[in-house]
């Protein structure tokens, strides 16, 4: 009788360390997240941040005479972000929109969320792949551009290259393809003189033209 519970008990042990693994995998995924199958997409959420695929031939043309420009005085250039899947910004913003949950919580923190997130568009520059996000430093090692300015001297030698800043003051890293009509990027803002207040649970979008679909530049919360 003993070695009979004894073989019994070792047999529950194997099926529960054969079964684990299975439970484990649905319970992290997240309801109202859609699983990842774009190759790209994937990369992507594996870490390799970086992706050139599908950029426009333009803007590698773009980058390469930035680059040349940039060595010519000694300045170095980072990259944090270039081509990003329609898929990505679609699983960005699933994770922002899920029923509350641990795993939500989880993903959050993961890919460093905050504020409101973009809507999904295949319009959008990184999904066109006219775009990409870069911080310059001079030859002491200081920041030219940053999330909220950009050098006049840096905005002026990527209007050669062929790049604009189009939100220098809320997004300074974003490098975009300058476009056939102006080659000069805007880096004046107007300030309106105006007071209300924002009732919407969601908060509002704020995009470069008043079009659902132009491109997201922030946002503003509720109150």
């Amino acid at each position: 009788m003993k070695k009979f519970l004894i073989c019994f008990f070792m047999l529950f042990l194997i099926f529960t360390a054969f079964s684990m693994p299975g439970q484990k995998a649905f319970a992290s995924s997240c309801p109202g997240i859609s699983p990842l199958t774009d190759p790209l997409s994937l990369k992507m959420e594996k870490g390799q941040k970086l992706i050139w695929d599908n950029v426009n031939k333009n803007l590698l043309s773009a980058k390469t005479k930035y680059e040349q420009l940039l060595k010519t005085k000694g300045w170095k250039i980072t990259y944090d972000s270039a081509y990003r899947p329609y898929q990505y910004q679609k699983h960005f913003y699933e994770i922002a929109h899920a029923p509350a949950s641990a795993c939500k919580n989880a993903e959050i923190k993961k890919h460093g969320l905050t504020g409101v997130v973009a809507a999904p568009n295949e319009n959008a520059p990184h999904t066109k792949g006219i775009a990409f996000d870069a911080t310059v430093y001079d030859k002491s090692g200081k920041a030219l551009n940053g999330k909220n300015f950009v050098n006049s001297s840096l905005i002026s030698l990527a209007t050669q290259a062929g790049l604009s800043f189009t939100v220098p003051t809320s997004d300074g890293v974003h490098h975009e393809l300058a476009s056939s009509t102006s080659q000069t990027p805007s880096v004046t803002e107007t300030v309106m003189n105006a007071q209300g207040k924002i009732t919407a649970s969601s908060g509002f979008n704020v995009r470069k033209s008043p079009n659902a679909t132009a491109t997201r530049i922030g946002g503003v919360y509720k109150n």
